[in-house]
Formats: C-alpha cells, sequence, structure tokens
C-alpha cells in the first residue's frame, strides 16, 4: 500500500521554494527577455504584420517552453511527497567540481548515500545544500521520478524573506 501524505499549503509553498531559481538566474529566461523581445519588435516594425505575427508567436512559444519546465518539476515533486515512498539518506559530505566555476569557485557536490548506492547532487544553490547536510534523515523519493530527493529537512528549514537583503562582510 502507498502512503499518501496530504499536501497543505506550507509544504506546497516549501516544495516551490527549494525548486524555484530567482528569477534573474534563469538564463533561458533572461536571454530571451533581453534580446527576444527587442528582436521581435526590430524585425516586426520592418517587415509588418506578416513577420512580426509569426515571430511573435514563436517568441512566446518558446517563453512558455522555459517557464513549463519549472513548473512542471514541481508538480513531479508534490507527486513524490503524496505518493512517494520514505526512505534513509545519509550524508557523506560536499566534494567539489573543479571543472565547473562562478566567480572562481568550484561547484559543490553533494555526496549522498541511499540504500548502498552513492548519489551525487551536484548544484550551486545553498539552499539544496541546506536541505541535504543533515547526517542521517529520511527522504521522500518515488521510482516513477528518480532524479527528484525530497529531505525531510526541506519541510523545517527556515525560509529566507524575498524582500531581506543580505549583507555579508568578508575580513
Amino acid at each position: 500500500m502507498v502512503p499518501i501524505r496530504l499536501i497543505t499549503d506550507d509544504v506546497s509553498r516549501r516544495i516551490t521554494y527549494f525548486y524555484s531559481k530567482p528569477f534573474y538566474t534563469s538564463f533561458g529566461l533572461m536571454f530571451n527577455l533581453c534580446f527576444g523581445a527587442p528582436l521581435i519588435v526590430f524585425f516586426g516594425s520592418m517587415g509588418g504584420w506578416i513577420i512580426f505575427v509569426p515571430l511573435l508567436l514563436a517568441w512566446a512559444g518558446i517563453f512558455y517552453l522555459i517557464l513549463s519546465v519549472k513548473s512542471k518539476k514541481i508538480k513531479k515533486a508534490k507527486e513524490v511527497y503524496e505518493f512517494g515512498y520514505e526512505t534513509t539518506i545519509y550524508f557523506q559530505g560536499i566534494d567539489y567540481n573543479y571543472s565547473v566555476q562562478v566567480n572562481g569557485a568550484p561547484q559543490p557536490v553533494i555526496l549522498l548515500r541511499i540504500n548502498s548506492e552513492t548519489i551525487r547532487v551536484k548544484t550551486f544553490n545553498q539552499r539544496v545544500i541546506r536541505a541535504f547536510d543533515v547526517p542521517v534523515q529520511k527522504a521522500y523519493m518515488m521510482d516513477k521520478y528518480p532524479d527528484i530527493i525530497l529531505p525531510e529537512n526541506l519541510f523545517s528549514m527556515n525560509m529566507a524573506n524575498p524582500s531581506t537583503k543580505l549583507r555579508s562582510i568578508d575580513r
């Protein structure tokens, strides 16, 4: 029998928070807005309605595809929470991928042990690192979506208020 957990508003907000990226870090979305919209306006003004309408429809389709990828992943994660099985995951540590760097910092790789299998989670997202950095915790998984692991720590983390500005001081 498959256990069913009900999705409350708080759980829904936390899953969305976990999988959402800040608006400005989505490369495809920003590229589309910065270059796609001006190009459509430019070529549309040069070619008239015959050029403008197909370009606008193509741009809207690309824009929809970029936005739908995130919403599909969030829907899958909610399904994993509701119908997935519960397992124990063990945090083994953080390794670094030096072949991928942002601002000179290597990409963190989270090492997890699940049912005698080592899983590597590559991310720059601090929310993901904080969610998995508990030594032993339960997680929700589903065989249908092997790339989605919902750690239990996700549901007890403090969520940052988007209007709060963070200030760091390097000494």
